[in-house]
């Protein structure tokens, strides 16, 4: 079997270290149109749930996200939308995967997540899933913090994230479920690893592919020059 070579580990967090099958979370079209109303956008008294769930999975599978749909439609700023629309999020309705916390705390690297979420959805989801411990908001990066930069199109948080790894670039994985989001990583020098079912998962920027995030740690190995830290509170480091 292929192994990756990695010191440290750069993940994203909805959908990659989380699993549903629908398109996004069976509460976001709900907390969205809750969102929508709380802020009084034109129009959306007529709106139905029905009617923006279709919405909101059609652009989620196309483009990824959305929010830019939704606030070229009805005019309200993003950064305002996202932050209320995850105030009505359920992170109940996830399940976490049990093997993830056992593999993290035995897994002496370190763990930087990449996230177009929102601060608070991320506490509440780490949380849920049993990851709190592992990612310390120090080692955290938020898209909303650099001008909501997307994963697909900037190196932004790309670099914000390695500079966080502490590293050589050619030591970390970036690890996604959006193959698009793996093609500056791959450009940068990073490892890639696509999580989920994908149709596209051969492409050139795409190193390996696992169905679930559990599935990442049996393909990885440590550099052997570097010295592996206690308790993977921080990256190892070279000698």
């Amino acid at each position: 079997m292929k192994r990756i070579i990695a010191a440290a580990c750069i993940w994203d967090m909805d959908h990659t270290l989380y699993h549903h099958p629908d398109a996004d979370i069976p509460s976001f079209a709900a907390a969205t149109l809750t969102a929508l109303r709380t802020l009084g956008a034109p129009g959306v008294d007529v709106l139905t749930l029905a009617q923006l769930k279709s919405i909101t999975d059609y652009e989620y599978r196309t483009n990824g996200s959305s929010y830019p749909y939704i606030e070229r439609t009805y005019g309200i700023a993003r950064a305002e939308l996202e932050a209320e629309t995850q105030n009505h999020l359920i992170p109940n309705d996830i399940l976490p995967c049990s093997e993830l916390p056992i593999l993290f705390a035995s897994c002496p690297r370190r763990h930087i997540i990449n996230t177009h979420a929102a601060p608070r959805w991320a506490a509440q989801v780490l949380d849920h899933i049993g990851l709190t411990p592992f990612f310390p908001p120090q080692n955290i990066v938020y898209h909303a913090n650099h001008g909501f930069a997307s994963k697909s199109t900037s190196p932004s948080t790309h670099q914000a994230a390695l500079a966080l790894a502490g590293c050589d670039v050619a030591d970390v994985v970036m690890i996604e479920d959006a193959e698009k989001n793996l093609r500056i990583p791959k450009e940068m020098g990073m490892k890639t690893v696509l999580v989920g079912h994908h149709s596209e998962r051969n492409g050139s920027h795409i190193d390996m592919w696992v169905e679930r995030a559990a599935d990442v740690f049996s393909l990885l190995d440590l550099p052997p020059d570097f010295i592996v830290a206690p308790a993977n509170k921080i990256a190892a480091t070279r000698q």
